[in-house]
């Protein structure tokens, strides 16, 4: 399978943040590999909002998506949580974000998109910061141009104590 492409830098528009807490993965010809150890997404905070997350939605088995902020400090905010309605398949997370957060991430369940929608992607260059989605296939970021990026394959990661990220 060939290596995806580095993604272009994401254009930001005012306020800025430091772009150097995010967009932690370069894609190497052995696959995804970390080289920022300080990054936001690296820190044992963001790991277990994601697994709060992740566990709120039952592994993903529940047809639920849960999200958090990451605010201005690098630390993740209140948990959100939404249940899809089965008739209209309306129920995605509308998450409530600041100006001034730095991203958001959200989880997808099993039974929906694994990897970022049309929607998530219009959030993304709307608000003009990442949007990330956690899913059975993995985390992936959308920037604000669009692009994206994935960052972790699969759930194991998660439930990796010895895991880094």
């Amino acid at each position: 399978m060939p290596v995806p492409p580095l993604p272009p830098p994401p254009v930001i528009s005012a306020p800025a943040p430091d772009i150097n807490k995010f967009w932690t993965t370069l894609w190497t010809e052995n696959g995804p590999q970390l080289h920022r150890a300080d990054a936001i997404e690296n820190s044992p905070a963001f790991k277990a909002a994601v697994r709060q997350a992740w566990d709120a939605t039952q592994d993903g088995r529940m047809n639920a998506e849960a999200g958090f902020a990451v605010g201005p400090d690098g630390k993740p905010k209140y948990m959100q949580f939404a249940v899809n309605n089965p008739t209209t398949n309306d129920g995605h997370l509308s998450m409530k974000v600041a100006s001034d957060d730095l991203f958001a991430l959200h989880t997808h369940p099993n039974a929906d998109s694994e990897y970022p929608s049309t929607d998530d992607i219009q959030a993304a260059k709307k608000w003009q910061h990442p949007i990330y989605v956690q899913s059975q296939q993995g985390m992936f970021a959308v920037d604000a141009t669009g692009h994206i990026t994935p960052l972790k394959a699969g759930t194991g990661w998660l439930f990796d104590k010895k895991a880094p990220f």
